[in-house]
């Protein structure tokens, strides 16, 4: 939205007849802009709640990213590597 708006504004002219390419692309890039702001709102607060009830399930698996050690010829390495984790809720 703010990149369309900074191209439609430096091609914009109130006195012509004809529109340039600039200004129509920058308004099609300020309302795409505008429109994908509005349309994440609802998935960010679908998000929110699916969080909650993820959380609240009696079973859940992920993958997390552990810190291991590992012993090289260099000495001590921290790395990260992938697990799988399984979660039990015990109510």
């Amino acid at each position: 939205a703010v990149g369309g708006t900074i191209l439609f504004a430096e091609n914009f002219d109130l006195f012509s007849t004809t529109s340039n390419s600039g200004e129509t692309g920058g308004a099609i890039m300020m309302v795409a802009g505008l429109g994908a702001m509005g349309g994440s709102i609802p998935l960010f607060i679908a998000s929110g709640r699916n969080k909650r009830k993820a959380e609240d399930a009696p079973v859940a698996i992920y993958f997390i990213l552990e810190k291991g050690t590992d012993l090289r010829i260099q000495g001590l390495t921290k790395n990260y590597y992938p697990a799988l984790s399984l979660k039990m809720n015990f109510r």
